[in-house]
């Protein structure tokens, strides 16, 4: 144990970043678009996570919403016939 030798020269501390963090390009354009009222990138980012919530709910409603009515017999059988019309080119299946 007394042996022990240790290699300074192939030590390199890694470079630490002196810069602040760049900001992201949404940010950017929100602070950019509400016109001096966002003044900092926690307020821009507080924007984006409500932008963020409010289209998740809306996407979550259309998705559960029982509105939508079936589709008619004639419905379904007018895309039935409209697929069948449709031109196959062989090309794209190689």
């Amino acid at each position: 144990m007394e042996n022990i030798e240790f290699e300074a020269e192939t030590y390199k501390p890694f470079k630490v970043q002196t810069s602040a963090p760049k900001k992201s390009w949404a940010v950017s354009l929100v602070m950019k678009l509400s016109g001096g009222r966002v003044k900092t990138e926690k307020q821009a980012s507080n924007i984006l996570l409500v932008i963020i919530v409010i289209f998740m709910a809306v996407s979550i409603y259309n998705f559960t919403s029982k509105n939508s009515k079936p589709l008619s017999k004639e419905e379904i059988q007018k895309l039935q016939n409209s697929t069948k019309e449709l031109p196959i080119n062989n090309s794209t299946l190689n």
